[in-house]
């Protein structure tokens, strides 16, 4: 979704383009890795879960002429995974095992 706002938020504002597509993939990691809080292995689930969404979207950003950068692919799959496991962490972390949050 955030990719497909991109040209809108381009044009209403321009400051704002220049850090959207990072903003919405790292929230897309953050849901992907919250929403794997209650698998067993929590870090790990929140991992896959965050990598898997982005390993989804790759076929979109290899379409794009400047999509095929390694580094730019290897530096966001890495951003997935911390992100997916650090997310999953902390959301198990604030439930017990009920599945009540903690306060």
């Amino acid at each position: 979704i955030g990719g497909l706002l991109a040209p809108i938020v381009g044009v209403v504002a321009q400051p704002l383009a220049l850090i959207w597509l990072p903003l919405t993939a790292v929230a897309a990691f953050v849901v992907a890795g919250a929403r794997a809080a209650s698998a067993p292995w929590a870090p790990l689930g929140g991992a896959a879960s965050a990598l898997s969404g982005y390993l989804l979207v790759l076929p979109l950003v290899l379409f794009n002429p400047e999509g095929g950068n390694p580094g730019q692919i290897a530096a966001t799959a890495a951003v997935a995974v911390v992100t997916g496991a650090s997310c999953a962490w902390y959301r198990a972390a604030r439930t017990n095992r009920r599945g009540r949050r903690c306060a």
